[in-house]
């Protein structure tokens, strides 16, 4: 047996993937089957020696862990944007359905990922402000330096120059990206904030209000219309106000402040009841080619479905029964609230939105 030493080389074998002293790992490295010493860092000039570290683990180290991401250059990033519960990961599924991509996890949540310990759920930077506190993690992340077994635990690609990016943390920050990272091409997906809450309440996820109400620049600056609402809400309603709130939060900032060449929108319900036309539509509008293989990816359950409802049920189905499952009068208290938040022209009564989504954006 021989050792296939992990190092922390400028990012490309990090120590937030494998961290020495981690459980189960013997200082740090990883035996495998093979003949002799391999150390990254003697190779990490030499293309052809990383490749030969990636291909002598193949088989016995997962993809998940070891793997190269080359690329460097945000050009070849797409990030997708979502408020949590709204089928991000089955739509990152479909958009990497020829695993042509590396396929990192919301790596922009503090509570899960080393490289984002300094920003908060529903961060928000004006547009002008460079931060350079954020800037580098953004920089790190979005040009695929940032690793972790959290960030890459759906990652299947060993050799990668192009990544996809999914987070439910990071709405806020689309009028930042689009301004110092304007390479970055973004999916903005929205759900039905009635199945998107009831989902989350039916979980017992937090809700993460306090990142929110800590933030005075987002209070004193696009949301100051809203600010006094929103705390009022915050102290003194249950979880499904609150996560009502959080949704609002998460989208009307975005929503507001972005324009349609500025990212592109789907719905999650057009993608289950027009899944091809929706999916032809984006990878136009990403400078894609459409892959019918993308198609057949929709028909599966998310790796996140963790309630298996996806998996019981026609999708077609799942798009009413998420809705109408839900109380009336929870409903309508949902919708109350979104409609305070000037974003009651997305949806109604009925699950399916009441727009299209290039008029989403004005």
């Amino acid at each position: 047996m021989s050792r296939v030493v992990l190092a922390d080389v400028d990012g490309v074998l990090e120590a937030g993937a494998l961290r020495i002293g981690s459980p189960g790992l013997e200082a740090g490295s990883l035996s495998i089957p093979a003949g002799g010493e391999i150390d990254p860092r003697a190779a990490v000039n030499r293309s052809r020696g990383l490749a030969r570290v990636v291909h002598m683990a193949g088989e016995a180290v997962s993809s998940h862990i070891l793997f190269l991401d080359v690329g460097g250059d945000t050009s070849e990033t797409m990030l997708i944007l979502s408020s949590m519960r709204s089928g991000s990961t089955w739509l990152a599924g479909m958009l990497n359905s020829r695993n042509d991509r590396r396929l990192m996890m919301e790596p922009f949540r503090a509570d899960r990922v080393r490289a984002a310990r300094r920003f908060l759920w529903g961060q928000y930077l004006e547009p002008s402000d460079e931060a350079p506190r954020l800037m580098r993690p953004s920089r790190r992340i979005l040009t695929g330096r940032a690793r972790g077994l959290y960030v890459d635990f759906l990652n299947e690609r060993r050799l990668s120059r192009r990544r996809l990016i999914k987070d439910v943390s990071a709405t806020n920050l689309a009028p930042w990206f689009r301004r110092w990272f304007p390479s970055v091409r973004i999916v903005y997906l929205l759900r039905n904030p009635v199945a998107a809450t009831g989902s989350a309440v039916d979980l017992r996820f937090p809700d993460f209000l306090d990142d929110f109400l800590v933030q005075t620049e987002m209070f004193s600056g696009p949301l100051h219309e809203h600010a006094n609402l929103a705390r009022r809400i915050a102290s003194s309603s249950g979880a499904v106000e609150r996560h009502a709130l959080r949704w609002c939060l998460e989208n009307v900032i975005p929503l507001q402040m972005l324009r349609p060449d500025d990212m592109h929108v789907v719905f999650y319900e057009h993608l289950v009841t027009r899944p091809e036309q929706e999916l032809r539509r984006l990878t136009a509008g990403l400078g894609l080619r459409f892959d019918a293989s993308a198609v057949t990816t929709a028909t599966r359950p998310s790796a996140t479905d963790l309630r298996g409802r996806a998996a019981a049920l026609d999708r077609r189905h799942l798009v009413s029964e998420s809705v109408d499952s839900i109380p009336l009068s929870t409903r309508d208290a949902i919708r109350r609230i979104v409609d305070s938040f000037g974003l009651g022209h997305l949806y109604g009564s009925e699950p399916l939105p009441l727009v299209e989504p290039e008029h989403v954006l004005t």
